[in-house]
């Protein structure tokens, strides 16, 4: 607002905010940003299966015009405000993605593709006021549960053994 401000320059300090691509990684691994536990996305399929993925977001601010506003709005560190506010965005909109999907499709290549997509693009919208540009959402693995596993393998085994059984019968 217009006026006169008093500004000591001892008690003022530089913030930093990155203008280069970032990455933010959740992962059940070592690397990430809460590397040494699972952070890895709990989501739902349509049917209502939960099963974890591991996924990541390239971003980027925009522009460096723009990094005023970010402060202005959020008043912290870039770091602080991705820990804060834009982690949960990236969980809730990759999230959204899969509970579209089958868990079968889920687990596809193409279904995850689907995710990729559905996800950057939400995103995209979520970011956009803060001059935030989403690069690439990535998911790089999914995790089905240990029974569904046991299940989805008994099945593959049992149709793969009718096969073999139908080739040997019928010469």
């Amino acid at each position: 607002d217009p006026g006169f401000r008093f500004a000591m320059p001892i008690g003022q300090h530089i913030i930093e905010y990155p203008i280069m691509k970032q990455q933010y990684v959740m992962v059940k691994g070592e690397e990430g940003q809460h590397s040494g536990q699972d952070d890895s996305l709990r989501v739902n399929s349509v049917e209502g299966q939960q099963f974890n993925a591991d996924a990541s977001v390239e971003y980027m601010i925009r522009d460096k015009d723009s990094v005023a506003g970010l402060y202005q709005r959020y008043g912290m560190d870039f770091d602080d405000i991705v820990e804060k506010y834009y982690r949960s965005k990236f969980h809730t909109e990759i999230a959204n993605a899969f509970a579209s999907l089958t868990l079968v499709d889920a687990i596809s290549g193409t279904g995850r593709h689907k995710v990729e997509l559905a996800a950057k693009e939400a995103l995209a919208k979520d970011f956009a006021d803060d001059h935030i540009e989403i690069l690439l959402v990535m998911v790089r693995a999914v995790y089905v549960p240990e029974a569904i596993s046991n299940s989805i393998e008994a099945k593959t085994k049992a149709e793969n053994e009718l096969v073999q059984s139908r080739t040997t019968a019928h010469p």
